[in-house]
């Protein structure tokens, strides 16, 4: 990185523009991806319910497990985003910091940025993180103490009629 002058604006700008443009669009990913993972959970937990014939836990033994994983993997995602979005931030003040000290490289960076054609995007969406509540089993997944309140798809289609299943 050079010393002073044009040679450092142009520098400048291009840190700036890492902070600005790249980093913003890269927290806008990783925020969506988080968010978009954050709508399965209460869907994707109906994908585990067992039937009756299989015992009392309400969900299989793959649940739990997988549940820990994607609530992790939520956890990453969210934290990544507003990461990124600060170190964008970081970046666009020190280059102007920088340029606070040197006329030449401030008006050259101030220049770059007048025709600067990207754009971050418009809003970064605010991440979502997971309940800490629903990471493990409780008390409420066996069947005995959540049969008469739960709401599930309904029963399998068959001849077989369960009176331990609520349909909404």
């Amino acid at each position: 990185m050079p010393d002073s002058g044009y040679d450092l604006g142009v520098d400048l700008y291009e840190l700036w523009k890492s902070g600005h443009d790249n980093l913003p669009w890269l927290a806008w990913v990783v925020a969506t991806a988080n968010n978009d993972l954050a709508a399965t959970a209460t869907a994707a937990g109906s994908a585990f319910i067992r039937p009756l014939e299989f015992g009392t836990e309400l969900y299989g033994n793959a649940y739990w497990p997988w549940r820990g994983l994607r609530d992790e993997l939520q956890r990453i995602l969210g934290d990544t985003a507003t990461n990124l979005e600060l170190v964008g931030d970081a970046l666009c003040m020190a280059a102007q910091q920088y340029a606070d000290s040197d006329s030449a490289a401030a008006d050259e960076l101030n220049r770059l940025k007048t025709t600067d054609q990207d754009n971050p995007p418009a809003s970064i969406p605010t991440p979502e993180y997971p309940s800490p509540s629903t990471a493990t089993p409780s008390s409420t997944s066996t069947r005995a103490s959540s049969a008469a309140s739960r709401t599930g798809p309904g029963p399998p289609p068959g001849p077989s009629t369960r009176t331990s299943w609520t349909t909404s």
